[in-house]
């Protein structure tokens, strides 16, 4: 859909402070999961939060969404959905403390998962 200037804007990331692993584009987040580089976007509200990924060669495609009241939300929650984000991408559960490592990353990255204040 994009010429190849304009793709390699897209991929051009620069890393962040929130975590390693975690790149942001233009618009764009790359994450490295267990089985790879995941490219996408995530989104929320007080009441949901979603995320969508792809690999750099569209062989693995994940899209979650779930509902949520912020003000229960927890850790193991955080760790539940960091779980389901790795299966759905990369087809297999993870040990935990991969997923609890990612659920830190994804907390501290992902928009759609800080806390309200």
């Amino acid at each position: 859909m994009l010429d190849p200037d304009q793709q390699r804007d897209l991929e051009s990331t620069v890393p962040t402070e929130l975590g390693s692993g975690v790149e942001y584009g233009l618009g764009v987040i790359k994450l490295q999961m267990p089985c790879g580089t995941a490219w996408g976007h995530d989104g929320g509200t007080p009441s949901h939060a979603s995320i969508s990924l792809t690999s750099p060669d569209g062989a693995r495609q994940a899209a979650l969404m779930l509902t949520r009241e912020s003000n229960t939300w927890t850790e193991r929650i955080t760790t539940d959905y960091a779980n389901a984000v790795v299966t759905a991408f990369c087809g297999q559960t993870p040990p935990l403390a991969a997923a609890q490592r990612l659920a830190a990353t994804m907390t501290s990255a992902l928009p759609s998962l800080q806390r309200p204040r």
